[in-house]
């Protein structure tokens, strides 16, 4: 008895002891990440932001008027400076997301259990998707760090590149990066939360992309922009809605949609729809805006664009985007038949159809795609203000295909916001003591570039005229 007596500690002693863990080790966190890991976190990183309703993150819904604010409303009259926002949408872009794509490139260059084709697939779909993520940079600010970006310690100050320079050379990556797919091998499986390792659908995205950065050069470089377009709509764009650049969220937190995690999770009533989309969605009786908007005592209400609201005094989200599983869109079938529709305006050799063939193709697929039918979409564009041929803009493609097009692009703030300024439509509400002319047509830099990159970043702003919100972007000429 007195041998077992003592045992029993000593053994207790040993197991307690040898369950112990090295100091400073988290059991509960990965000491490896694959490559995979991390690009699903630059994927999902990338959709997030470009969706955004965090007004500190992304304000480009209240740039492109489709929403309005209530307490807090100094975005809403273009004030830029109090959040910093310029640096949270540049940080979160290159710091999240350039560099996860970049470690996931390397961690893919690294892994000797990977063929050359998946590696190969790998490079492919991460590229696209930078260059989606530059994209957006440059539609942001103009010229930006490019070339020299992503260097770390090596290169703290990288120089700018021209705007039109990154984009010639964002179309051509794009362009081999659709040629390097292999849609018989597989690139990220389950990783990849966007496409679910459906290669023949990154082919489309990549080709669709090419055909939005086509015609965003139209008035710029309108051979380049030519060559480009009809090379991507022959080599294949969305002929579907169902082939559509979409996250479908899981609903179960982080996995939700932006505007559930604001509105419903946080409990914030920070946005209201404005009346610059509002009221002329009243004036055409458009059927979406029971799929755009709730409403107040039945009626469809637009807070004051630039002003301070009362939320429960406007109309808001709809009931179906305040779902935590509400999809998140990087690009979708019907604005490729609106782009179609101006490469057509434009005589750009399409494969087909004519500019008011396309126009209205695109019109009615969103109608559909928002949760309308066909014959709400036959009496919406049997409306002379809506038909392309007719009304006080008909045939002018520029006012008919870009105002119908940012209506369609309700809730994608980025794009609503780019193709407002290259159109010119619809003309913007005006804030409090501003002006027409005070309206944003770029994000100014990031106010801490003026001290960790000053010389290169005076010589980007020199170059584009001014680091001013009012400063035009390349692309856009009128």
């Amino acid at each position: 008895m007195k041998k077992i007596k003592y045992i029993i500690p000593a053994l207790l002693s040993v197991a307690l002891f040898s369950c112990e863990l090295p100091d400073n080790v988290n059991p509960k966190m990965a000491t490896t990440v694959t490559a995979s890991h991390v690009f699903t976190m630059a994927e999902t990183g990338l959709i997030e932001q470009v969706n955004s309703l965090d007004q500190n993150q992304n304000i480009s819904r209240l740039l492109a008027q489709y929403n309005a604010q209530t307490t807090y409303y100094g975005e809403s009259q273009w004030n830029f400076f109090d959040r910093s926002l310029p640096d949270e949408m540049w940080e979160t872009m290159y710091r999240d997301i350039l560099l996860d794509f970049k470690e996931s490139r390397k961690l893919t260059a690294a892994d000797p259990l990977i063929s050359q084709d998946v590696k190969a697939n790998r490079y492919a779909v991460i590229d696209i998707l930078e260059v989606y993520t530059y994209h957006v940079l440059v539609d942001c600010n103009g010229n930006i760090p490019y070339a020299e970006a992503l260097q770390g310690r090596e290169n703290m100050t990288p120089v700018y590149d021209d705007a039109a320079t990154i984009y010639t050379s964002l179309i051509n990556r794009l362009k081999a990066d659709e040629a390097a797919l292999k849609t018989t091998v597989e690139a990220f499986g389950d990783a990849d939360v966007l496409f679910h390792d459906d290669l023949s659908l990154w082919k489309l995205f990549a080709n669709s992309l090419s055909l939005r950065l086509a015609m965003r050069i139209s008035d710029a470089n309108p051979a380049l922009s030519k060559s480009t377009a009809e090379a991507a709509i022959a080599r294949g764009v969305y002929s579907d809605q169902s082939e559509s650049a979409s996250l479908v969220y899981y609903g179960v937190t982080p996995h939700i949609n932006s505007i559930y995690q604001n509105m419903i999770e946080a409990g914030r009533q920070d946005f209201v729809a404005a009346n610059t989309i509002v009221d002329k969605m009243n004036g055409l009786n458009d059927p979406r805006r029971k799929y755009y908007f709730s409403t107040v005592d039945g009626e469809f209400v637009g807070g004051r664009y630039g002003y301070s609201n009362v939320f429960d005094q406007c109309s808001s989200f709809s009931s179906e985007m305040l779902k935590a599983v509400y999809p998140a869109i990087l690009i979708d079938y019907v604005e490729v038949e609106f782009l179609l529709a101006e490469a057509a305006a434009r005589g750009y050799s399409i494969g087909g159809g004519t500019a008011e063939d396309h126009y209205k193709k695109a019109i009615t697929e969103s109608i559909l795609a928002w949760g309308g039918n066909s014959q709400e979409a036959q009496d919406y564009l049997s409306q002379a203000e809506v038909g392309y041929s007719t009304g006080s803009n008909a045939g002018d493609f520029r006012k008919k295909i870009g105002f119908q097009k940012w209506l369609a692009l309700y809730n994608r703030g980025l794009e609503g916001w780019a193709e407002m300024r290259r159109f010119d439509t619809p003309t913007p509400n005006i804030p409090r003591r501003k002006t027409l002319a005070d309206f944003p047509v770029r994000m100014p830099y990031p106010f801490n570039e003026n001290n960790l990159n000053f010389e290169n970043y005076t010589a980007a702003s020199a170059a584009i005229g001014g680091d001013d919100a009012e400063t035009k972007l390349f692309w856009d000429k009128f």
